[in-house]
């Protein structure tokens, strides 16, 4: 589990790479999510998992986006990333499963989401999401 947090870490980190100021609200359609929008989407999925870690439930849309900027709610993103990693490393059964779940399917269908609209934006390469 451990190799699959830290291979969707690092695409999630490789599909943000670049990425302008400019282009933080961005959207490859109308309904899809912003680069603001997923960092922050993202981040209360971590904090949902922590919860359910801890046998609490998290009330969705209750987490409050931190920072006006790219750089800032990536900060973010790292930060709650980090603490919900960290509960993952738990070797109980249950927490791993959830982890499949909050963290690495969650993850790997949003970098999907995030390449699209990188492509659409251009010079991007989709392939730099692999090592």
């Amino acid at each position: 589990m451990t190799d699959l947090l830290e291979e969707t870490g690092y695409q999630v980190e490789k599909v943000f790479e670049g990425l302008e100021e400019a282009q933080k609200d961005a959207k490859a359609v109308p309904s899809a999510l912003s680069p603001m929008e997923t960092l922050h989407h993202l981040a209360e999925a971590y904090v949902a998992f922590l919860a359910h870690v801890e046998g609490r439930k998290h009330e969705w849309g209750s987490l409050e986006p931190t920072g006006s900027t790219l750089a800032e709610r990536l900060d973010c993103w790292r930060t709650t990333r980090a603490k919900a990693v960290e509960a993952a490393a738990s070797d109980e059964e249950h927490v791993l499963m959830d982890a499949k779940e909050y963290l690495v399917l969650h993850d790997t269908y949003h970098v999907g989401q995030m390449a699209t609209l990188r492509v659409a934006l251009g010079g991007w390469d989709p392939y730099s999401i692999y090592h």
